[in-house]
Parts: structure tokens; C-alpha cells; sequence
């Protein structure tokens, strides 16, 4: 006699399949709506807010810069709120300052806490500096997000003009675009009212600096003249006039008739008579090249936590609008933005989740050999990942390379649910059993496992919730991408699968009649011919199976019945696994190819402007025919500073023009054309030629992977000073360090660019002599700063912006020592005295530039890890070289994206511990058992382990990215053993089975849908192993990290976990759990 089933009793979504279909419906419509919204960028905001201090002191030197600015300012801002640490580089006549603040503080008040404590040291700072003012902005480091070059396309413009068209009406224009903290326009310098003074002509005239001052400060200003017929007055009047003046001057002659003195008999001196006067540039240490051609160079920087694609939109609107506008022959040119990075990223990330949605499909498939069947738990993947979407949204997240990385991962595991409850209904259907049985068999079986897996993953990121700093910010935006999309498969899996199961599976084909549509028969047909073709593919790869199976539970057998086995074995595991930890190489973020490559000029102290131009020239042109790089686009800028140093910006070719395919590569092989166009390959040939380039010290890098945190790749070592060391003793132990740490195998290219040994000359003052000669000092210091120097003297108007009046000495005057013979200053009496008579120059060397760190005076150091290192093992090695190489009053800090790794490393070991313990928690509350969540845990050293081994395989080395994928991993490896633990606990515990029987029956049970949920993830991960193009590098280090651990415990791990079932449960078995007996619940009544 049949029994029949109560169809009340029947499971919620296989009464109602409707429902469990708008639930996946919801999902999906909040997703998309989410993920229309959503920005777009990188990386998540993991930059430390910059506040950039700047000030200028024109005529000081480096050493006096330091002494009464830096240290003013910076014992200030020391020890500010949320400081993480400072640097800052006092050239000679300017100062700049950096502060960085902690990861997630807020910009605005960091601004605001800077500008406060400036304001209360303004007071003790030099008159000059004052005068020009000390400005504070938030900003990014690097070489800038957005870089732009002017160029006439028609028309006679010189390099000033294109600068000061690109500052007067291009970067007001840029700035205020949302997201832009700054823009900076290189090439020919601000204009600049000059004032040539001739000295010879003003001894003549006996004027003196002072009354030049004096005289154009005088008539070059804005006087209130008040006004006519103001009230109150004694009449009423009908008018009220305002009095004006002339002002500000405007023009060059205007300047040429300032007065200096008048004389009694009606003649007078002029300026003209005394200098000539051009519009010039404020300076003229400002490099910009475009193509080898002068041009105006705009560099723009993002605020620390901008939005970088929706930051280059708007800047190439603005750009289209101004090019649109411009009538005048020049265009604006795009020579770079970060943005096509990660536009490329995205779609690289983009098509590879595409193809591991399409292998997971097809691995399904080969195991089920149902089309219907297959579409259960693929109908999975895109309510799944589209709904994580909303989750992003509802946590203020973006979409980035991280968020993206998450969903790779996830479309293999998001089908895990769902893969087990198909395979079960489908066992239960070739049972005899029909769908809906089959199926609600399935959901009282396996209902609970699901719920387990789910939060068992999910409790493996809980502990990342906890964390901060820059890697706190980085994992978040991975786990809830992971945690959430398990959530809604989970939700799928005990809604959706069971509705679809139900009603969809279990119908026997039955032989149709050809349709009378000729159309429709020929499908048909081609349909029919299909399943043939694939149940044979189907059928064979079942019978491997099979083998594979049996071949297996050999194994599981052996272990099962052989304690002392597996003890030995797994303790060998774990011994590995920490000695794999301690062995592999770390890193933090894996260099990308970025489009873009930087190079660093540096030549000998004491160089000029002329010849760094010369030999940055030289270099662009070495490097112009190197294949793959675009010639149009190298842009060359500098000064600003550093006379002596450049920087080159190397755009190479899209990524499309250096993908070589295979047809390419035999035409390219045969011509003898390189078949390598990488980023590394270019930069090994880039750096050739700047090894050959002899005039000067040109260090090749790849930009840092996150733009905002360096300006360079590689690492960025500080050498600081606790002693009483001259800048020369410095640049001595520096450059020892610098050699140590280029003989040490595991690093290259480590060079410094600080130099101490600059010519100067010291100017000694003859006191006894200028007081005799009755000479005021105060007029002898004015004398030389005015003559030598650049003076600044007020500002004029001119095209609705406001300029500097500076004068200087005609440059003949001041090429070489002995040309001060014919400057003279004036004494008390009126009398000109030649300034030789009371000074004299003595030659000595000095430093352009003095950099501190945290106050204490320091030298940057920076190089790269050598080939199959990673940067932990840099950044290891140079913290032992430095220590055998520094005396003991020096030490050492680390900057930029070092300082993040070091603040990074010691967290993955506290992470992983503390994932573990959650998943226990979870465990053991599920189980009711302090014990048995123990089996399942003891996975995990064996995906740890495959996991390294994989990685030290490929030479990857243990960065954020594996870190995550090792987490990852844990839940991972945990789910699988959950299949095998609960069925072999249920089948001892309610069937009464012995442990071993038990363990070994459920691994056999639980085998198939073990290796149908790995082998869909694993296959599904290879798209990112063998990554290429933009951002491949952490796709691999992803990817390979899961890869390995899933292997080592679809393999080792679904062997042994039935023997650590047997193994715990014995033990378990020795103290009985105490049951709740009728006795318990006995209620004794009180008569």
C-alpha cells in the first residue's frame, strides 16, 4: 500500500514556487537599480588624507629655510590629531611640507586642525614669508591623476604665454571641477613684472636699492581718495563724486616712468634709466616638454578621496567644452589619466567573470547531464552577484577592482547551495522517488547543512569588521561582497532550487512527433543531435568519475581505519604549513601595468636648469623608438625647485596595440620585432638606456599600484638623524647605505637623490670695514638680495589676476664671483661703496634642498625589489642592511605605500586566528558540541598549506590579495567538510551506525557533490590564474591563493576528514552527553 505524502506538511517554497520566484525577482531589481548608481573606481578610499603646507622665502637658502620656517611650523603640527607621520624638503627660497593622516580620518578637519595651528605660529616666521603667506591644501601624492599639455596649433606663442594662458584661464576653470584638489601648470613660470637692475648705471645715478623699493612700492599702489560731496556736509549737494587714483600699474612703460628722485632743477631718474623692464616669468626654474617641444604642462591632482572615473569625466567634459571655446590656436592634449587603467581593469574583470560563469556552467553540466537540472543552481549566479549590488549600496561602498575580485570568487562559490540540493533530489529521484518527495526528502535532509555552510563562510569576515587602517578598508570591501552574495545563494538554495527542483525535474522525455513546420523540425533535430553528442561526453565522463570515486574511498578507508596514520600525516601538514608561512615571500599590493611608466633624472650637484633640459632631452629621444611606448605622449617636467631634477612621464601604447596575439607574434618574430610589449619588458629596455645615459642618475619605475600614497613604485625608505650630522656626513652615509644595498641579491635599483656636496660660496661680511665705511647693514643685506636674488617687491594687475613685481640684477652682473665688482651699495653718507670692499666670497659646498622626517632631518632612499622577490623581502633586507651599515645615533622609518605594508604586516595571523574562532563559535552552536566543530575546523592547515605551496610555485608572493584569499579559504575548506561531518554525525547519532561506518558512508554520499561544488570553483578560478593585461597581477595573486588551497582540500582534505570525524567522535563517544530524561521534566504539585 502507497502512503501518501501530506501536502500541508510539504516544504513552504515547494507549495508556493511563485513566491520563491519573486523573492529572486526583488533581488535581482534592487541589484540593478544599486548598481546603475553606484561610482566607480579603483580602489576604495584606502589613501591616507594629505595635508600639503607650503611656504616661499625668495633669497634664503635651504639651511636658513629650515631653521626659521621647518622648524617653527613643524614643532607646531607635531603630535596634530590623527597624524600619522610628516616629511618635508626646505629648498633654497621655498618650503614644503606634507602631513599624512590616518586612514578614514576626516580631510575637512585635518585642514581645519592645520590651518588653526599655522595661524598661531604666523607671528614667528620671517617678514617675508608673511608677506607671501604659508598655504595649507588637501591633497594626493603622486605623479597626478589627469595630465594635460596646451599646445598651439597655430599662431606665435612662446612657452611663458602657453603657461600663463594655461594658469590665467585653464586652471581656474579645471579647479573647480568636483573632485580636483589641485592643478599645477609647468613650463615657462607665472608672468612676472622684472625689473633688471644695472648696477654700473645706478652707481652713476648714486640710486640705491632701497629707493628703487621704495619708489615703485610708492606709485605701484591702491590708494582710497575718499570722495566729493560725501555727507555730512554744510549744504545739501546734488552730487557725490568718488575720487580715484591710478592704482596699480598695468604695462610695462607705466613701470619704466616710476620716478626714483627728482631733482632741483627739474630733472629726474627713472626706472627706465637705471633697468629695463619686461613682462618675464616669476621663475625661471620650470621645465615642461611635450615631444621634445617647450610646452605648458597641467598636472592634476584628485582630492585623497575622490571618485577617479567620475573625476575624468567631468574633467574630459570641461576639456571638450574649452577646446570648443578657444578660438586662438591652441588645444588641450590628453597625455594621461588614471582612469583608463581601471576603465581597462574593469573589463578585464568583467569578461573574466563572464568566463567562469560560462566553465562553472559547463562543469555542472558534465556532472548532471540534464539541461533542466543545470539551470537550478545556475539561476543562482545572477540573483547572487546582481543583489550583492544593493548590499554595496546600502553600506555606501563603490564598485571597484576589490568588489569585482569578490565576485569572481563568488560565481563559483555562490552555486555550492544549490549544487547540493540538485544533487540530492536528483539521487532521491533515480531512487524511484518522484520531484516533489524527492525534493522535500532533500530539504529535511540537507536544510540545515545550508544554513551551516552559509554561516560558516559568512562568520569568517565577521572579525574584518573589526579592523582598521588601510587594510581594514581594503578587506571590508571584499567580504561583504563574499558574506553577501553566500547570503542570498543561501536564500536561493532554500527558495528558489527547491521551487524550480520540484516542479521542473523528474518528467520522462517522450518521443515527440516531428513538428509540421519545416522550421521548427530542422530545430528539433539539430536539438536532438546535440544531447546525443553531449549525453556521450556526459556518459564517459562519468564512468572517469566513477574510477575516481572508487580510488578515493580507497584512501578514505586506509585513513578511517588508521589513527596513528593520520596523526603522523596531518601533524607533517602542519609542521609544513608553518614553515611554509615563515618561508614565503611577502608583499603588500603586485605592480600592475598601469600604461604608464615613470623615470627620474637627477644629475650632479650644482647643475643648472639648461643642462637638466639637455639631458632630459637626450634621454626622451634614447627612448622615443623603444616599441610600445607612445613618442607623441613623453612628457618631461621639473624644476620647481630642484633645478638639478626631472621627471619623466612615459605613456605607453594602448593596451590593445601591445597585446600580441598569436598570428602577431610569428609576424613580429620573423621581422625581428620584440613579441614582449608588457609594461615590465618596456621598462627593462628603458632602463638600459638610462644606464647608458652617463650625465646624469636616471632611475625607471612602474607608478605605484595605488596612486595617491607615492609617487613611485617600489619602496620608500627614511634614514634619519639623531646626531649632530652635517648634510655632507649625511650624504656620506647615504650613499654607503645606497651601495650596501645594491650588493644585497634581494634588491635593485636603490638609489637616493639628496645631495649635499652643491658649490656655494659664503659670504663674509667685513663688519669692522662696513661700519667705517659708515655702510647701514640692513641696506647691504637689501643690496645683495635685490641684486642676486629676486626680490619681490608688491603685485600688479594684469588680465584680471594678480602678479608679482619682482628685480634681480641683468644676468651679466651676476654669472660669477668676480662680476659682484661692479655692484655697490650705498653708505649713510650718500656715497656708492663697491660691495667687495666690505665682503668677500669664500667657496664651500652646501645642499640644495634639506628633508625632514617626523623633525628629525633625513634622506629618502628608494629602489625595488630584485627579479622573484617581493617587496616584504626588499623591505627586509634593506631594514638589515641599513642596521649593519648605519652607525648607532641613526635610524631608519618607512614612507608612502612602505609605510602602509609595515602598518599591514602582523595582521593576516591575528585575521586568520580570529576567523577561525568565529567559525568555531558558529560551529558550536549549530552542533551543540564543543567538540565536534573541531573535525571540521581541522581542514584548514591543509588549504593553508596547498595554498602556499601553489603560490611558491608560480613565485607569487604573500600579499593583501592572498591574504584575503586565505580568509576566504578557511569558510571555503570549512563548507566542505560540513557535507561530510553532518551527514556521518546524523547517520551515527539518529541511525545508529558505528563512527567508522558512519564516516565512511557519508564521505561516499557526499563525494559527488563535494567534487561537483570544487571542481566548478576551481576550474571556475583559472580565468584568473592565467590573467593578463590591465590589473592581471592581482587577479593572479587572487586567484592563485584559492586555486592551490582548494586543491590541496578537495584532495587531502575530503580524504581525511572523515578519519577526523572518527577521531573526534570517538572522543566525544567516551563522555556521554548528558539527555534531558521524564524524570526532568517531572512538575511536582504541592497539595
Amino acid at each position: 500500500m502507497k502512503k501518501i505524502f501530506d501536502k500541508e506538511k510539504l516544504f513552504f517554497f515547494i507549495q508556493k514556487p511563485r513566491f520563491a520566484l519573486v523573492i529572486s525577482v526583488c533581488i535581482v531589481i534592487l541589484g540593478l537599480i544599486s548598481m546603475l548608481s553606484l561610482k566607480q573606481e579603483s580602489y576604495p578610499d584606502v589613501t591616507p588624507p594629505q595635508v600639503q603646507v607650503s611656504a616661499n622665502y625668495q633669497g634664503a637658502s635651504a639651511e636658513v629655510i629650515e631653521s626659521s620656517v621647518a622648524t617653527v611650523l613643524e614643532n607646531k603640527l607635531n603630535g596634530i590629531e590623527n597624524l600619522s607621520y610628516m616629511t618635508s624638503t626646505s629648498y633654497d627660497g621655498s618650503y614644503t611640507l606634507t602631513l599624512y593622516f590616518k586612514v578614514g580620518s576626516d580631510k575637512n578637519i585635518n585642514l581645519m586642525n592645520v590651518q588653526n595651528r599655522i595661524q598661531q605660529v604666523q607671528s614667528q616666521l620671517p617678514e617675508d614669508v608673511q608677506r607671501t603667506g604659508v598655504t595649507a591644501i588637501s591633497r594626493s601624492s603622486g605623479s597626478g591623476a589627469v595630465i594635460l599639455t596646451l599646445y598651439p596649433e597655430s599662431g606665435d606663442w612662446s612657452q611663458l604665454d602657453l603657461t600663463n594662458y594655461g594658469s590665467i584661464y585653464i586652471k581656474d576653470e579645471l579647479k573647480r571641477v568636483d573632485g580636483v584638489a589641485d592643478v599645477n601648470v609647468f613650463g615657462g613660470g607665472n608672468y612676472s613684472m622684472r625689473i633688471w637692475l644695472d648696477p654700473q648705471k645706478m652707481a652713476g645715478l648714486n640710486i640705491s636699492t632701497s629707493e628703487i623699493k621704495t619708489a615703485i612700492a610708492n606709485q605701484n599702489t591702491q590708494v582710497t581718495a575718499g570722495a566729493l560731496g560725501q555727507l555730512p556736509t554744510d549744504e545739501k549737494q546734488a552730487l557725490q563724486l568718488t575720487l580715484k587714483t591710478q592704482g596699480r600699474l598695468d604695462d610695462v612703460k607705466e613701470f619704466e616712468n616710476i620716478i626714483i628722485r627728482s631733482n632741483t632743477d627739474g630733472s629726474n631718474v627713472k626706472i627706465k634709466d637705471i633697468a629695463r623692464v619686461e613682462l618675464g616669468a616669476e621663475s625661471y626654474s620650470n621645465l615642461g616638454l611635450v615631444n621634445g617641444k617647450p610646452s605648458a604642462v597641467v598636472v592634476i591632482s584628485q582630492l585623497p578621496d575622490a571618485n577617479i572615473i567620475n573625476l575624468s569625466k567631468a574633467i574630459k567634459a570641461k576639456v571638450n567644452e574649452l577646446n570648443s571655446r578657444m578660438t586662438n590656436g591652441i588645444k588641450i592634449l590628453y597625455v594621461k589619466d588614471d582612469a583608463d587603467f581601471i576603465h581597462e581593469s574593469m573589463k578585464e574583470v568583467e569578461f573574466t567573470i563572464l568566463l567562469t560563469a560560462l566553465i562553472v556552467v559547463i562543469i555542472i553540466f558534465l556532472f548532471l547531464g540534464d539541461g533542466m537540472a543545470t539551470l537550478v543552481p545556475c539561476a543562482t549566479i545572477p540573483v547572487s552577484l546582481v543583489g550583492t549590488f544593493f548590499a554595496l549600496k546600502a553600506m555606501g561602498m563603490s564598485i571597484n577592482l576589490l568588489s569585482l575580485f569578490a565576485l569572481v570568487l563568488a560565481v563559483g562559490v555562490v552555486v555550492d547551495d544549490a549544487i547540493v540540493v540538485i544533487e540530492n533530489v536528483n539521487r532521491h529521484i533515480e531512487e524511484g522517488k518522484s520531484a516533489v518527495i524527492a525534493t522535500q526528502l532533500t530539504m529535511q535532509e540537507v536544510g540545515s547543512s545550508l544554513v551551516a555552510m552559509a554561516l560558516v563562510l559568512m562568520a569568517v569576515f565577521v572579525p574584518i569588521i573589526f579592523m582598521g587602517g588601510m587594510t581594514g578598508v581594503m578587506y571590508k570591501q571584499f567580504a561583504v561582497c563574499i558574506a553577501v552574495s553566500i547570503a542570498i545563494s543561501a536564500i536561493c538554495a532554500l527558495s528558489l532550487s527547491p521551487a524550480m527542483c520540484s516542479h521542473f525535474l523528474g518528467h520522462k522525455k517522450e518521443h515527440k512527433k516531428d513538428s509540421p513546420i519545416p522550421f521548427l523540425a530542422s530545430l528539433e533535430h539539430i536539438k536532438a543531435r546535440i544531447e546525443r553528442k553531449t549525453s556521450v561526453i556526459v556518459l564517459k565522463f562519468n564512468e572517469i568519475f566513477s574510477k575516481v570515486e572508487d580510488f578515493y574511498m580507497e584512501y578514505v578507508r586506509k585513513f578511517v581505519y588508521n589513527k596513528k596514520l593520520v596523526i603522523v600525516f596531518y601533524l607533517s601538514i602542519v609542521a609544513l604549513t608553518l614553515i611554509s608561512f615563515k618561508t614565503i615571500s611577502t608583499g603588500f599590493i603586485p605592480d600592475e601595468d598601469q600604461g604608464i611608466l615613470l623615470a627620474s633624472i637627477t644629475l650632479p650637484d650644482g647643475a643648472s636648469l639648461s643642462r637638466t633640459e639637455d639631458v632630459s632631452r637626450k634621454f626622451v629621444d634614447g627612448i622615443r623608438d623603444i616599441d610600445g611606448i607612445n613618442p607623441e605622449k613623453l612628457t618631461v617636467f621639473g624644476g620647481n625647485g630642484a633645478v638639478n631634477s626631472s621627471t619623466v612621464i612615459i605613456q605607453l601604447k594602448d593596451y590593445k596595440e601591445r597585446k600580441v596575439g598569436p598570428l602577431e607574434w610569428v609576424k613580429r618574430k620573423i621581422k625581428g620585432q620584440p613579441t614582449d610589449l608588457s609594461h615590465t619588458a618596456i621598462l627593462n629596455k628603458v632602463r638600459a638606456v638610462a644606464g647608458n645615459t652617463k650625465e646624469a642618475s636616471i632611475v625607471a619605475f612602474s607608478p605605484p599600484a595605488i596612486m595617491g600614497m607615492s609617487m613611485m613604485g617600489g619602496f620608500e625608505f627614511q634614514m634619519l638623524s639623531q646626531g649632530e650630522y652635517t648634510p655632507q656626513d649625511l650624504e656620506a652615509w647615504a650613499n654607503k647605505l645606497v651601495a650596501a644595498a645594491n650588493q644585497d641579491p634581494s634588491l635593485s635599483s636603490v638609489y637616493t637623490s639628496f645631495q649635499a656636496n652643491v658649490p656655494q660660496y659664503i659670504v663674509e661680511i667685513d663688519y669692522e670695514k662696513a661700519l667705517a665705511q659708515n655702510v647701514d647693514l640692513q641696506e647691504l643685506y637689501s643690496t645683495l638680495s635685490s641684486m642676486l636674488g629676486t626680490y619681490y617687491i608688491n603685485d600688479f594687475n594684469k588680465y584680471g589676476r594678480v602678479f608679482k613685481v619682482q628685480m634681480q640684477a641683468e644676468s651679466r652682473f651676476r654669472n660669477k664671483a668676480t662680476d659682484l665688482s661692479g655692484i655697490y651699495v650705498k653708505n649713510n653718507n650718500g656715497v656708492m661703496v663697491p660691495i667687495l670692499s666690505i665682503v668677500k666670497l669664500k667657496q664651500t659646498v652646501g645642499t640644495a634642498s634639506i628633508t625632514r622626517y617626523n623633525q628629525y632631518e633625513s634622506v629618502q632612499i628608494q629602489g625595488q625589489q630584485s627579479a622573484g622577490k617581493s617587496s616584504g623581502d626588499a623591505m627586509n633586507a634593506m631594514e638589515a642592511v641599513a642596521l649593519k651599515t648605519l652607525p648607532s645615533d641613526m635610524t631608519f622609518d618607512w614612507s608612502g605605500t612602505s609605510a602602509q605594508e609595515r602598518e599591514a604586516s602582523g595582521q593576516t595571523a591575528m585575521v586568520v586566528g580570529m576567523a577561525l574562532v568565529f567559525v568555531y563559535l558558529f560551529l558550536v552552536a549549530l552542533y551543540e558540541s564543543f567538540t565536534i566543530p573541531i573535525a571540521v575546523l581541522l581542514i584548514s592547515p591543509i588549504a593553508a598549506l596547498g595554498a602556499l605551496i601553489f603560490q611558491m610555485m608560480i613565485n607569487q608572493s604573500f600579499d593583501i590579495y592572498s591574504q584575503v584569499g586565505m580568509i576566504t579559504l578557511i569558510g571555503l575548506a570549512a563548507k566542505q567538510s560540513i557535507l561530510i561531518v553532518e551527514f556521518a554525525k546524523e547517520e551515527h547519532e539518529k541511525h545508529g551506525l558505528d563512527v567508522k561506518e558512519a564516516a565512511v558512508k557519508a564521505a561516499k554520499l557526499r563525494f559527488r557533490a563535494i567534487m561537483m561544488t570544487e571542481l566548478a570553483f576551481i576550474i571556475g578560478v583559472l580565468p584568473m590564474i592565467f590573467a593578463s593585461g590591465a590589473g592581471a597581477n592581482s587577479r593572479i595573486s587572487v586567484g592563485s591563493t584559492v586555486f592551490g588551497g582548494m586543491i590541496a582540500a578537495c584532495t587531502l582534505g575530503a580524504v581525511l576528514t572523515p578519519a577526523f570525524y572518527v577521531i573526534v567522535q570517538e572522543f566525544v563517544d567516551l563522555f556521554p552527553k548528558k539527555e534531558i530524561t521524564e524524570k526532568d521534566l517531572e512538575i511536582v504539585e504541592i497539595a
